[in-house]
């Protein structure tokens, strides 16, 4: 989630204690150290754990994605167009 000051949120949700958030964990996995920070937030129902990272990490992941997906729009057209041979029907 962006916030205001250039930092992205995960939040670290927790079942008697385990950790069962899968995108904290994933990042906290893919990250180094010095490109995040964990910290402790109050809420009402206790305090939860999040972690802060920069928004540039964020977008750098949507735009590689967003290329991934060009290219695979681009390859599933060229396969429509040669699905559509013309027919002796259509040459009529």
């Amino acid at each position: 989630m962006p916030s205001k000051t250039g930092s992205c949120t995960v939040w670290a949700f927790s079942i008697r204690e385990q950790l069962v958030s899968t995108a904290f964990t994933k990042r906290q996995q893919m990250l180094s150290p010095d490109q995040y920070e964990i910290v402790d937030v109050r809420m009402l129902r206790g305090v939860r754990r999040a972690m802060l990272f920069p928004k540039a990490i964020l977008q750098a992941e949507f735009a590689a994605n967003r290329e991934v997906l060009d290219n695979k729009r681009e390859r599933w057209r060229g396969k429509r167009v040669a699905k559509k041979a013309p027919t002796r029907a259509r040459n009529e």
